[in-house]
């Protein structure tokens, strides 16, 4: 029997397992455990706080490839409550984050709270291990469920077991459940309502991205002449080929949605279909909608016909019964039309974006936060691939971008980053521009900078409310990167704009470029929410006026 401790184990498996590098930041009930990552030539990425950490883990799996788990670590306690909103952010993205962290359910002072139930409130793939028999089981299953799809795994560990022998030598594994195709009535279902469309169209997710489901999706439009719409996370999906369409949804370009809505059937791969996606020009309950799904919970929504399993090879087993023909899509989307600039001293954000789609590299790696401003990139901005993408809106939460930049940087080394951040969120989120110093990332941090929260503009202006409480004026920003060793640049007018180039041309280490924008100008998406927000709230207080 091993005499191996509950770390030395744990590290060791990891290390097994593939695992190079740990995102981190220390407290008591994790030091044992840091320690033993240490013995076994694990490297660690120490951040500056535990919700820029696990968003770094995000950003590691986002664009790592998911062959092994993104591992994080934090202590107890507020170290780990600090975790949620990128821990959720990672679970509604599904990238596959492996939190460890200690409990110490002694503790008698103010840190102490029931952290295994918090645990289980965020994810049910979360376990507390207590004792040392039940170690292999419990963790074995925790990381069978990560690898088979679920976006986050946690482990709490009993912090007095970290020096503790362990009670197994097993080898633990990360490997997906066996997975299972349709049952054969329907597939055959599904082929009978695609004989019968006329107007087909396959709607691609960031699912059908993340199981490198392309070639299946494009093989598949191919013989029924459809084309491929992307939901706004699956950008860059299929780009280039003949079949692509754009994108849905009034978030994205939306050049996509009019397919949608003209189509007599929709084949749904790796997508939720959530409200983004499928605006009010889209009526699916009109019209039958075969949907490819890991999830079976995506049964219970309308009438859609569920074909459940790994989107690749769903769509590749369909694509097999489909009859060979090489067909030309029924539908072209209509080209955007440039919108003409707004006279204004302050530079349109439709202007920078247009600018930045000719100065960033033609191939470029970009994440994108969340926030009215970035709404211009998912329009604007040109990927190629998805896989070089990632829109950190998954929990709806701005100031994610930085820490999952990080991540990506760590995962993609010698390749340069760009982050396209809103000020509001880059401010959520400066305590981890230490972090990208003290590394020297190659990162360009793009602040689309409007001095407050846009959208909340917005929102406050539908429920005449002065909009003024939403200004947030901030500091010179690229005054303030170069108190980091950051390079940094202030854009204020198309003069300035002209020089990036250049700069972005030669810049080797981290770049903070601060582009000042006009605040009057919002997204068409942007109105569209903050009328919808407000005449929710009215509904609601008229509802509980009459109870």
């Amino acid at each position: 029997m091993s005499k191996r401790t509950h770390a030395d184990y744990l590290a060791s498996e990891l290390k097994r397992m593939g695992v190079e590098r740990v995102f981190c930041l220390m407290g008591d009930t994790n030091l044992d455990f840091v320690g033993a990552l240490l013995r076994h030539d694990i490297a660690l990425v120490h951040g500056r706080h535990e919700q820029g950490v696990v968003a770094m883990a995000d950003g590691y799996a986002r664009f790592s490839g998911r062959s092994v788990p993104a591992v994080c670590t934090v202590t107890q306690a507020a170290g780990l409550t600090n975790t949620t909103t990128s821990l959720l952010t990672a679970l509604n993205a599904g990238s596959g984050v492996l939190l460890i962290t200690g409990d110490n359910p002694e503790n008698t002072d103010e840190q102490r709270f029931d952290q295994a139930a918090f645990c289980q409130a965020i994810s049910h793939n979360a376990t507390t291990i207590t004792e040392p028999a039940s170690m292999h089981e419990k963790v074995q299953t925790v990381l069978t469920t990560l690898a088979s799809g679920n976006g986050i795994g946690i482990i709490n560990m009993r912090t007095q077991l970290w020096k503790e022998p362990v009670s197994t030598a097993k080898q633990l594994a990360y490997t997906k459940t066996k997975e299972l195709l349709p049952p054969a009535a329907s597939l055959k279902k599904a082929l009978s309502l695609l004989k019968g469309a006329q107007r087909p169209v396959i709607l691609a997710g960031r699912g059908a991205a993340y199981s490198n489901a392309e070639a299946s999706v494009i093989e598949l439009a191919e013989k029924l002449g459809a084309p491929i719409v992307t939901t706004v996370p699956a950008l860059g999906f299929a780009a280039g080929h003949v079949s692509h369409a754009g994108t849905a949804g009034t978030i994205g370009a939306g050049t996509g949605s009019e397919a949608l809505s003209t189509a007599d059937c929709i084949v749904a791969i790796g997508t939720r279909m959530s409200h983004w996606t499928l605006d009010e020009r889209i009526v699916t309950h009109k019209k039958p909608v075969i949907r490819i799904d890991h999830d079976k919970k995506a049964q219970n929504q309308r009438d859609y016909l569920l074909l459940q399993g790994n989107a690749a090879t769903v769509t590749a087993t369909l694509s097999r019964l489909v009859p060979a023909a090489h067909q030309v899509p029924w539908f072209s989307p209509t080209p955007l039309k440039k919108e003409s600039p707004i006279q204004s001293n302050a530079l349109n954000p439709s202007t920078v974006f247009a600018r930045l789609n000719d100065i960033l590299p033609k191939r470029r790696i970009v994440v994108v936060d969340a926030g009215q401003n970035t709404i211009f990139a998912m329009r604007m901005l040109q990927v190629l691939h998805n896989s070089d993408f990632a829109w950190t809106s998954d929990f709806s939460a701005i100031g994610q971008g930085l820490g999952v930049a990080i991540g990506a940087a760590f995962a993609r080394p010698k390749k340069r980053i760009t982050l396209i951040v809103g000020d509001g969120g880059f401010m959520m989120s400066i305590a981890e521009l230490d972090t990208i110093a003290r590394y020297n990332l190659p990162i360009t941090i793009i602040v689309i900078n409007d001095q407050g929260f846009g959208q909340e503009r917005g929102a406050l202006m539908a429920r005449s409310i002065p909009a003024a409480e939403a200004n947030y004026p901030s500091p010179n920003l690229a005054a303030l990167a170069g108190v980091y060793g950051i390079k940094g640049m202030q854009i204020i007018d198309s003069n300035d704009l002209e020089t990036l180039e250049q700069t972005v041309k030669d810049v080797s280490g981290p770049l903070l470029v601060d582009i000042q924008t006009d605040p009057t100008i919002r997204t068409d998406f942007g109105a569209r929410v903050a009328l919808h927000r407000a005449k929710r709230a009215t509904q609601i207080k008229s509802s509980r006026a009459l109870l």
